[in-house]
């Protein structure tokens, strides 16, 4: 599936996050600070977690930035902040769905099938940022095309994305992808699956950097790592998500932002 012609601009305000900017505090915050969810059950509330996805009760963190070695980009410089992070406990003002989805049980759920959805994360100027979101994907549409992606924005149709795709016409495959106009896209060393989406864990995470993105995923089964040149004329000024074709229940996204 591609992308609509026009993409709408969002320009609303977004509330600052609450707790995660304290991560490199976390030995001198109370237990009241830090006690704003647990997704990870690592025993250590998200709020004070410096991995607040992943579970890793030793909490290394060798570069002392705040961010754990278990999910730091560079774990052995400082340098890295948890910008964002939500579990999806409840809707919060940070992002604008094109769509309203349910959240129950610690997940954004919403059934794509019909229609394409899309979350944008408000006022983010994509920098050098990790961004990840992971859970599972449901049924999928028997017929149609069925999409997961991570896309940086620029303006009009000038945009460049991490993306699962399945054609429902034997073609399966994970790429980064780029167009300047929503018509002709450029996927850079696609790497085929032969799994259809449908009805199982999934993680994708996008790398941005000024010059270089990367892509990783561990659907179906193994993981996989793909990564090319920024397209140069592409300055992204927009975040968003979209899935098409699958009901979606995703368990948590975050931004990593590199200094």
């Amino acid at each position: 599936m591609r992308w609509p012609g026009t993409l709408p601009l969002l320009c609303l305000i977004a509330c600052g996050r609450v707790s995660f900017d304290l991560a490199s505090d976390a030995n001198a915050l109370t237990p009241d600070a830090c006690a704003n969810g647990h997704e990870d059950a690592d025993g250590i509330d998200d709020g004070c977690d410096l991995c607040p996805h992943v579970n890793d009760p030793a909490q290394a963190n060798a570069d002392g930035d705040g961010v754990g070695d278990a999910c730091d980009p560079n774990p052995a410089t400082p340098g890295e902040t948890i910008a964002f992070f939500d579990p999806f406990s409840t809707a919060r003002s940070e992002w604008a769905f094109s769509m309203p989805p349910t959240f129950a049980n610690d997940q954004l759920v919403f059934d794509a099938r019909p229609q394409s959805f899309y979350g944008y994360r408000i006022d983010v100027v994509p920098m050098t940022d990790l961004y990840m979101l992971s859970g599972r994907v449901g049924a999928g549409d028997p017929t149609g095309s069925r999409q997961l992606t991570i896309t940086l924005y620029d303006s009009g149709n000038e945009i460049y994305y991490c993306q699962l795709l399945d054609n429902n016409a034997g073609g399966e495959y994970f790429a980064l992808t780029y167009t300047y106009d929503a018509m002709t896209y450029t996927d850079i060393t696609p790497a085929a699956f032969s799994t259809r989406l449908e009805n199982g864990p999934v993680f994708l995470r996008v790398q941005n950097t000024p010059t270089s993105v990367s892509c990783a995923t561990n659907w179906p089964a193994t993981a996989m790592m793909l990564s090319g040149a920024q397209p140069t004329d592409i300055i992204p000024s927009e975040m968003y998500f979209r899935v098409d074709g699958v009901q979606i229940f995703y368990d948590y996204f975050i931004q990593i932002h590199t200094q």
